[in-house]
């Protein structure tokens, strides 16, 4: 019963296109994990992956060498290329007028499998990002530099509800920080 469901041609296209996208995936997933990640690199090392998602998504000759490499693995266990048949009215399945298998797998698994991706990174991560901005507030990471009046008002916006005073009051807290900061980080180090 199992290898009969993993010898179907669905099954192997499936197969090979997942691995081949989760392969862009498995970076962040680990970057994520580690101990030492903070929000704005892994912010940032999501935009790359989206990025190459996108371009995935652009470029018709990867496509086409990953279903190569489906027909390939199929012809090794004697199944031919297809997809399923399309009827007039369907109300439970992609229903996709198509030419070939390649392009049917194109249109209702590959597009759909990188844009449900790309859709889910950018909502659980990018669209957070002024949330995450208070992370620059941290000694390790906060300098002068960083820390600018545009950033104080971004952080300002972002944590309206949660930060008792106005703008001021905000601005000030905020100069008393990298003041303390600037001073712990001058004094010697005990022994």
């Amino acid at each position: 019963m199992f290898r009969a469901a993993i010898l179907r041609f669905d099954f192997i296209v499936c197969l090979v296109v997942c691995q081949h996208i989760l392969n862009c995936v498995v970076h962040l997933s680990y970057f994520l994990q580690d101990i030492s990640c903070d929000m704005l690199s892994a912010i940032d090392e999501c935009r790359v992956v989206i990025s190459q998602l996108e371009r995935m998504r652009q470029d018709d000759t990867i496509w086409e060498s990953l279903f190569e490499e489906v027909k390939n693995i199929a012809n090794e266990h004697d199944i031919e290329p297809s997809c399923p048949r399309q009827v007039g009215r369907q109300q439970n399945r992609a229903n996709v007028p198509v030419d070939s298998a390649s392009d049917y797998w194109r249109r209702v698994l590959y597009y759909v499998f990188l844009d449900h991706l790309i859709n889910e990174l950018q909502q659980r991560l990018i669209v957070t990002e002024p949330r995450f901005q208070a992370n620059c507030l941290l000694p390790s990471q906060a300098t002068k530099n960083q820390i600018t009046d545009a950033k104080v008002d971004e952080l300002f916006t972002a944590y309206r509800t949660d930060i008792p005073g106005d703008l001021d009051f905000f601005k000030t807290e905020v100069d008393r920080w990298i003041i303390r900061w600037g001073l712990s980080a001058q004094k010697p180090s005990s022994l």
